[in-house]
């Protein structure tokens, strides 16, 4: 998830707005958790990984195709952007 935080970081040319989402995505999964929703949010499903055992969720394979294409779209939007934006 590092790749879409670095694509903001890259968009708004500073580091608070990357910081802001990284708190709104926290404070999003936590919501997600609640609601049962954790394992089809992309920040999320890499905690219940990590604690799989504590949390009992079962992650299929669309878990894992939200976590790649996020990734994905971060990286090949990161690059993009270096590649395309007018840089001054």
């Amino acid at each position: 998830m590092n790749t879409t935080v670095a694509l903001v970081a890259s968009c708004t040319r500073g580091y608070m707005a990357a910081l802001g989402l990284t708190i709104f995505a926290m404070v999003m999964v936590n919501f997600t958790m609640v609601l049962g929703f954790g394992q089809y949010y992309p920040w999320a499903i890499v905690m219940l990984y990590a604690a799989k055992g504590v949390a009992g969720a079962q992650l299929g394979a669309i878990s894992w195709a939200i976590v790649s294409l996020t990734g994905i779209i971060g990286l090949f939007g990161t690059i993009a952007w270096w590649r395309y934006a007018d840089q001054v």
